[in-house]
């Protein structure tokens, strides 16, 4: 059964400015997220995977307008929220929440469990004032947390119960969208997995729709039903997990694939790289951002930007020389 298109991104970029001349126009741009399309299906898991500074957490704090975008459009159940000001936003707060890397730094280090989980429901105005304290013994019951840390602090707690907490805020408002920024890439193995488990429970048991940025391919292949690999600002591959997985085609991703760990030892995998300088997201040059590390580079990669292609079952790839690298 085809699920309906929750939120769309159409065109969507996120500029920096980095250095303006005397007359204050810009002349240094940080292009982190340039000229990206997608849409993310209701009840599905999206992955957005690529290194550091490819633009995965701006790109998600945009779409839901933590950080206005520089140019096109968000569509979220079919309303723009790009032209939006931050006070017709506010009706829309409650569906849309955010999970960040750092639970210790998210969290504010004066304000109890209890405190940060019922803040949400104060500033959005979401319920009724009587029916908040159940909604936050609800919201952290949920999430596993018991009374006995309603009135803990943040450092009193370890790193997978503030994660936990961060969580239980996220939900409070019972949002059917939300952005899991890295969320478990500061907690231990064993925590970590804990915490996989407790999302997607939650997406089962609640109906969630997620955008999960992470670094870690494993951790995208739990978690995701697509993936989005990004590179400087750009979507350079987007496919069904499985798919993506078995047959990845843009050599970047080839690259990420065989960074993933094997388990076991008699196995020598066999690991790919790429050679050269990373072009610079500060007024990049024109065509394909990776053309000068890929070895199958030709003269019109430097000249045209490549755009998404479908090479089939909705594979997406960003290439002038698919005949080349399949």
């Amino acid at each position: 059964m085809k699920r309906e298109t929750l939120i769309r991104a159409a065109g969507l970029k996120t500029y920096y400015i980095n250095k303006r001349d005397c007359l204050g126009r810009p002349v240094k741009v940080v292009k982190a997220v340039d000229n990206v399309n997608f849409d993310i299906r209701q009840g599905e898991t999206l992955g957005v995977v690529g290194e550091s500074g490819c633009g995965k957490s701006t790109l998600g704090r945009t779409l839901i307008k933590l950080i206005e975008p520089t140019g096109g459009e968000i569509l979220f159940r079919g309303k723009d929220l790009a032209g939006l000001s931050a006070r017709e936003m506010l009706p829309l707060r409650p569906e849309m929440q955010i999970v960040f890397q750092d639970p210790y730094a998210s969290l504010n280090p004066m304000r109890t469990v209890y405190d940060a989980v019922r803040e949400p429901l104060g500033v959005m105005k979401y319920g009724a004032r009587e029916d908040r304290p159940a909604m936050v013994a609800e919201a952290l019951a949920t999430v596993g947390l018991s009374e006995y840390h309603y009135h803990r602090f943040p450092h009193e707690l370890s790193g997978g119960q503030r994660q936990r907490v961060a969580i239980a805020r996220a939900i409070i408002t019972r949002p059917g969208f939300i952005v899991c920024d890295e969320p478990v890439s500061a907690l231990d193995a064993s925590v970590r997995a804990q915490v996989l488990n407790l999302i997607r429970e939650l997406q089962a048991a609640k109906n969630l729709t997620y955008l999960f940025i992470s670094h870690d391919m494993s951790v995208i292949r739990y978690v995701s039903d697509r993936v989005v690999v990004m590179y400087l600002g750009k979507i350079v591959e987007l496919a069904e997990k499985e798919e993506l997985f078995k047959h990845p085609v843009f050599p970047y991703t080839k690259v990420l694939l065989s960074a993933i760990p094997i388990p076991d030892v008699r196995v020598k995998a066999k690991r790919l790289s790429l050679e050269g300088e990373i072009a610079s997201p500060l007024n990049p040059p024109p065509g394909c951002r990776l053309k000068e590390r890929c070895p199958y580079a030709g003269e019109i990669c430097g000249e045209e930007d490549p755009g998404l292609r479908d090479i089939g079952g909705g594979h997406l790839v960003a290439c002038h020389r698919l005949d080349a690298i399949q």
